[in-house]
């Protein structure tokens, strides 16, 4: 085809405009190819306001399936699938979601659970480091406790990096320290040699293991790209 025309153009009124069917489970149904850069297929529901319209809809029947695949292998900038919106939601997911990789976000972390006051949104914690956390609650015994970490806690937190305890007593005593830790557990004293059975609530805080150093995201990149693209 020559330059500034279109390979395929197809129009309908009323039924499907392009219906594809390959038998063969090695080939495709619609194969697209581009030597230059660009889009490859584009869709578009060109539909009146309010009537909503899907430009794809991919639906896979099999089991074991997919729906849609994005791939794209060619640089660090490179994404699978890119979705926007300025509107309503750039992604919805009706089901569950598995990353394998790592999670970036300019925007907040929610959970979103009912309540008395409707639907509310709780935010995530958030770190400069990559950390797990575990908690508990205990009580001296003569003025002392040894408390040992579960073993899943202790399989994915790195023994390089020391531990981080925080105790707080929850009844009356002359005070409690942290006497000893590890990344297999801790012990609690009371101060002034105290021998009390005082109750106290702890957290734990270790690094995850295989990522004792900071993990660097190259944020600037990515915006700069992201700002060109989309002509803002």
């Amino acid at each position: 085809v020559a330059g500034g025309q279109s390979a395929i153009s197809a129009e309908s009124d009323n039924y499907h405009t392009i219906v594809a069917k390959s038998n063969n489970s090695s080939y495709y149904s619609i194969y697209g190819y581009k030597n230059l850069g660009g889009t490859v297929i584009y869709a578009r529901a060109n539909v009146s306001t309010g009537s909503g319209g899907t430009a794809i809809n991919g639906y896979a029947a099999g089991t074991g399936g997919n729906g849609v695949i994005g791939e794209c292998n060619n640089g660090s900038s490179a994404y699978g699938i890119w979705g926007i919106s300025s509107t309503g939601f750039a992604g919805w997911f009706d089901g569950k979601v598995w990353i394998n990789g790592n999670f970036t976000a300019t925007g907040t972390k929610s959970s979103v659970i009912q309540t008395s006051q409707g639907t509310k949104a709780l935010y995530a914690i958030e770190g400069l480091d990559v950390e797990f956390y575990a908690s508990g609650s205990s009580s001296l015994n003569n003025g002392y406790a040894q408390i040992v970490f579960e073993n899943l806690f202790q399989e994915a937190i790195s023994a390089e990096i020391p531990i981080k305890v925080i105790v707080t007593p929850t009844a009356d005593c002359n005070g409690i320290f942290v006497e000893n830790k590890s990344h297999s557990g801790f012990s609690v004293k009371e101060i002034m040699s105290g021998t009390s059975n005082a109750s106290f609530d702890w957290i734990a805080i270790g690094r995850r293991k295989g990522y004792e150093i900071r993990p660097e995201v190259n944020i600037q990149n990515q915006e700069k790209r992201m700002i060109k693209e989309l002509g803002e």
